[in-house]
C-alpha cells in the first residue's frame, strides 16, 4: 500500500503543478494585455522615476477599468484552483481573503466565499494516523470514538470521543499524506509567485508568501497549537468570563490533538444568544476587549478569530449564583508573537489616534518604519484624519474626503505596495485578526466607536507595563517553558497579567477611561 500511495501522490502532485501553472500563465496574459493596450511602452522619465505620461495613463478610467477586469479574471482563476486542489490551496485562498488591507478588493471579495472543504478520511485512515502518532490502537486509547467527524477543514478533521477515564474530548487528526502533499504544493506556489512578481513588479507581493509558508508550518504542528492554547489560558487566568479548553497531552502529538470538548453557541448566532438571555452587544464588547488586550497588552495574538472558533456558554460561579456568559476560544494553530518594539509602537499609534496627539502619531509611525505616511494611518484605522471634525467611530464629511483624495491623487499601487512592505510583518497578522473582530463586532450590534474606545484603553494599559514587570514575567516564562522551547520576552504579559489585574492596572484602566471619554467629545 505504501508503494501505491507514493506513486499516487507523485502523480497527483504533477497534476496539481500543471493545473496551477496553466492558470498562472493565463493570468499573466490578462495583465500583460491590459498594460500593452492602455500604458505607454516607456515607463521611466529622464530622472529614472515613472514619467508623467505613464502615471497619467495609469490613473485614466480606461486603464482602471481594465485593471479591475484583470483582477476579477485572476481572482476567479485562483478561486477555481483553490477549490479544485483543496488542502494548502484552500488555506492560501483564505489567507488572501483576509488581506483586504493589502490586496485589491476584487481578490479579497472573490476569495471571501472560499470554505474549508476536504475529502473526509475513512475510519481506517483515522485509526492509522492515531496509532502511528500515539503508539497504540485507537480502541485502547478511547472508550468511545464517533465515526462521523464533527468538523472537517483543509488540514484536519475533528471527532468527538470519550477517554478511558470518562472525559468527553474533541480529537483533531491531520489528514494522512498531508505533509508530503503540502511540501509539493508550497514548492509550486513559491516558484509561480516569484515568476509573477518578476513579470509584474507593480503588483509584486512575493513578500507575503514567506509569512504564509511559516504560519502553515506552525499550523501543521499540533503540539505548537496546544502550547499556544495553554499560553492563552495563562494570559486570561484572572478572567472567568474567558475560557480556553485544556489539552490532553497524553493523547496528543504533532499530528493528533486531543482537547476538552466544549458545548457552546457560535458567536454568530445572535438569536440563540438572546434565547439564552445574553445580549449580543455584550459579547461584541467582550470579544473586542479580549482581542485588543491580546494585541496591545500581551503581544500574543490569535490570528483566526472567525465565528467557528469562538463560542459562548453560560457558566455558574463556583460559589453559586447567577450564571454568566463565558467566551470560549478554540483553534490555536495560527498565532503571532509580536516583537516588543512593535507592540509598544502600536500602543503609541492607537493612543495617538484616539487622543489626537500629532507628536505621538509621528513618533509611532517612525517606530513602525512608515514615518512619511503618518498622516494616512488614522484614516486607515479609524476612518478619520487627525484634524477631522468627525467623532470617534464616525466617517469624515464630504469636504474632508475630497481633501484626502487630493492628497492621495499621485499614489500608485506601487507606492501602496512599498508602504505595506515597509511596515513590520506583525501588522499583517494584527490587522487580519482585528478585521475579523471588526466584522463580528458589527454583526453582534457593536459600534466602531465602542471598539475604538476599547483599543485605546488597551493601548494605554499596554504602555503601562514596566521594565521591572517585564523582567519578572520573563523569569516566570522561562520557569514554565516546555523542554527545549525558546521563550520570547515579548510574552512577559502572560506572567504579569494577574498582578497587573489585581494592582496598578486598575488605576491605569481608570486613567485610560477618563482620557478616552475626553477624547470622544473632541
Amino acid at each position: 500500500r505504501k508503494w501505491r500511495d507514493s506513486v499516487a501522490q507523485r502523480a497527483d502532485g504533477a497534476r496539481r503543478f500543471g493545473v496551477t501553472a496553466y492558470h498562472s500563465a493565463r493570468v499573466a496574459v490578462v495583465y500583460k494585455t491590459a498594460a500593452m493596450k492602455h500604458l505607454p511602452r516607456e515607463k521611466r522619465g529622464a530622472d529614472g522615476k515613472h514619467s508623467d505620461a505613464y502615471n497619467e495613463a495609469r490613473r485614466a478610467p480606461a486603464y482602471q477599468e481594465a485593471l479591475r477586469a484583470a483582477h476579477l479574471e485572476a481572482s476567479g482563476r485562483l478561486m477555481r484552483v483553490c477549490k479544485q486542489h483543496g488542502g494548502v490551496y484552500t488555506k492560501f485562498g483564505q489567507y488572501i481573503s483576509s488581506m483586504n488591507h493589502v490586496l485589491p478588493k476584487e481578490f479579497t471579495d472573490t476569495m471571501s466565499v472560499l470554505q474549508d472543504k476536504a475529502p473526509r478520511m475513512t475510519m481506517e485512515d483515522v485509526a492509522g494516523v492515531v496509532e502511528t502518532e500515539l503508539g497504540a490502537p485507537l480502541t485502547e486509547l478511547f472508550e468511545s470514538f464517533d465515526a462521523e467527524p464533527i468538523g472537517a477543514a483543509s488540514i484536519a478533521q475533528v471527532h468527538r470521543a470519550r477517554t478511558r477515564d470518562g472525559r468527553d474530548v474533541a480529537v483533531k487528526i491531520q489528514y494522512r499524506g498531508l505533509p508530503r502533499q503540502v511540501a509539493g504544493d508550497i514548492t509550486t506556489m513559491r516558484l509561480l509567485v516569484r515568476a509573477l512578481g518578476l513579470a509584474f513588479p507593480e503588483f509584486e507581493y512575493t513578500w507575503l508568501f514567506p509569512e504564509f509558508e511559516e504560519n502553515l508550518k506552525l499550523e501543521m504542528n499540533f503540539e505548537q497549537e496546544g502550547r499556544n492554547g495553554d499560553r492563552l489560558r495563562a494570559m486570561f487566568a484572572g478572567r472567568p468570563d474567558v475560557y480556553v479548553p485544556r489539552v490532553h497531552w497524553d493523547l496528543s502529538s504533532t499530528r493528533v490533538l486531543t482537547m476538552e470538548y466544549i458545548d457552546g453557541v457560535k458567536v454568530d448566532k445572535p438569536g440563540r444568544l438572546v434565547a439564552m438571555g445574553i445580549e449580543p452587544a455584550v459579547i461584541a464588547q467582550k470579544i473586542s476587549t479580549v482581542f485588543s488586550d491580546m494585541v496591545l497588552y500581551h503581544g500574543f495574538v490569535h490570528c483566526d478569530p472567525h465565528p467557528g472558533n469562538l463560542f459562548v456558554r453560560l457558566v455558574t460561579p463556583e460559589g453559586g449564583g447567577k450564571p454568566f456568559p463565558q467566551l470560549v476560544v478554540i483553534d490555536h494553530g495560527m498565532y503571532r508573537r509580536l516583537t516588543e518594539s512593535f507592540r509598544v509602537a502600536y500602543c503609541k499609534l492607537w493612543k495617538a489616534m484616539i487622543l489626537r496627539d500629532n507628536a505621538l502619531l509621528v513618533e509611532a509611525a517612525r517606530e513602525l518604519g512608515v514615518g512619511k505616511y503618518a498622516a494616512f494611518l488614522p484614516v486607515i484605522f479609524t476612518f478619520r484624519t487627525m484634524s477631522s471634525k468627525a467623532k470617534l467611530g464616525r466617517f469624515m464629511n464630504t469636504q474632508e474626503v475630497a481633501e484626502l483624495r487630493d492628497m492621495a491623487k499621485d499614489i500608485t499601487w506601487g507606492d501602496v505596495n512599498a508602504f505595506l512592505e515597509a511596515m513590520p510583518r506583525d501588522i499583517l497578522f494584527v490587522t487580519r485578526s482585528m478585521n475579523l473582530v471588526r466584522s463580528l463586532n458589527m454583526s453582534l450590534g457593536g459600534t466602531s466607536g465602542q471598539r475604538f474606545r476599547v483599543l485605546g484603553e488597551s493601548a494605554i494599559r499596554g504602555l503601562s507595563l514596566t521594565e521591572d514587570a517585564a523582567a519578572t514575567g520573563a523569569a516566570e516564562l522561562h520557569a514554565h517553558a516546555a523542554p527545549g522551547e525558546t521563550v520570547d520576552p515579548t510574552d512577559v504579559a502572560v506572567a504579569v497579567a494577574a498582578a497587573q489585574e489585581a494592582g496598578d492596572a486598575g488605576a491605569t484602566r481608570g486613567i485610560g477611561v477618563g482620557l478616552l471619554s475626553a477624547a470622544e467629545t473632541a
